[in-house]
């Protein structure tokens, strides 16, 4: 099953990506496709044409997504201000643990990017060992990005997922999922997570279908047990 994303350019391309899903006992792959196309045609056109083929199993337009700002943007740096850890009794659940509440998941932040240097966040990230310890601009574990330590800009294939956002959204959601715990600032609602940052959006807060399934993908095939996007769309995307 091949779901198709679409958007304009001057060339005509297929970019396969494979997903693996578990549903019941069976395992079913699915191949996602990005047409880039030129002006020939219109989206709705091909669009059509794909799904007359019977080849593909869903195609859409590469849909738009913004951040999710009801988050708020500001990066409050005392616990006494962060009111939500009150609000939905965080602190007592805290109390019925034995262990950091994070302790042992892997939370892949697609968004923004993510300051991995920030003092209340950097011993939080996590840390792909076999990039740390491997040789600087080569790509080590075979994953097409070289030097992701701590996670990968999706946009440009690189491994700097810094937070490219003036608000510094993707490091205010990583916060708030990880900070750490006692060390003189904000305390994370799940402090001891570790945060594997992927960027896939810009500067403006706009991210595309495309770039999210490359994210998610990303995120599965590295390892991650949940994924966090705090954005959204008006438009229904099966994919």
């Amino acid at each position: 099953m091949n779901e198709i994303t679409s958007a304009y350019n001057d060339a005509y391309t297929f970019n396969n990506v494979k997903e693996i899903f578990r549903t019941g006992e069976e395992d079913e792959v699915y191949y996602s496709a990005q047409v880039v196309h030129d002006r020939l045609y219109s989206d709705d056109d091909l669009i059509m044409a794909l799904k007359s083929g019977g080849i593909f199993g869903v195609v859409e337009k590469d849909h738009e997504f913004r951040v999710d700002e009801k988050t708020g943007l500001t990066m409050d740096t005392y616990m006494k201000d962060q009111w939500y850890l009150d609000r939905t009794d965080a602190k007592k659940a805290w109390d019925m643990l034995q262990n950091s509440p994070g302790d042992g998941v892997v939370v892949a932040v697609i968004d923004t990017g993510v300051n991995y240097s920030h003092p209340d966040i950097k011993s939080n990230m996590w840390i792909n060992e076999k990039e740390y310890y491997g040789i600087p601009g080569y790509d080590d574990d075979g994953n097409g990005i070289a030097d992701d330590i701590y996670g990968a800009d999706i946009i440009e294939g690189t491994g700097d997922p810094s937070d490219c956002d003036e608000s510094g959204h993707g490091t205010h959601v990583a916060g708030i999922i990880a900070m750490t715990a006692g060390n003189g600032g904000g305390c994370g609602i799940a402090y001891g997570t570790r945060i594997m940052a992927i960027k896939a959006g810009n500067s403006d807060g706009k991210f595309y279908m495309s770039d999210i399934v490359n994210a998610v993908h990303y995120a599965v095939t590295m390892g991650a047990d949940v994924i966090n996007m705090s954005l959204g769309t008006y438009v229904e995307s099966d994919i």
